[in-house]
């Protein structure tokens, strides 16, 4: 969506002309014009699952479900770590330590 969006703006010719006359609109389209090409490379992967969906839907969901997984083992281990340390703790209350 936003790369159309720029793309748009750089083909109307009053943004054009001002950035061909300005050199801060110029080093600015070139900023833009990285930003874009880094994202495009980033999105790569991205697009490559968006074309998988069309094929095979599983497919396409495998990272969301390896990642759900990943997150389930880790909470586990998690709450085992959690009562493991809840035995040995001492539960008596008390306002200070000095109270006793």
């Amino acid at each position: 969506m936003g790369l159309l969006v720029l793309k748009k703006l750089v083909s109307i010719e009053i943004f054009d002309y001002f950035c061909s006359s300005n050199k801060q609109f110029t080093e600015m389209e070139t900023l833009l014009d990285a930003i874009v090409s880094l994202f495009e490379l980033i999105l790569i992967p991205f697009n490559a699952l968006r074309e998988l969906e069309n094929e095979s839907w599983f497919a396409a969901n495998a990272v969301s479900w390896i990642a759900i997984l990943t997150l389930v083992v880790a909470f586990v281990y998690w709450m085992l770590q959690l009562k493991k340390y809840d035995k040995d703790e001492d539960k008596t209350q008390t306002g200070h330590s000095f109270l006793g």
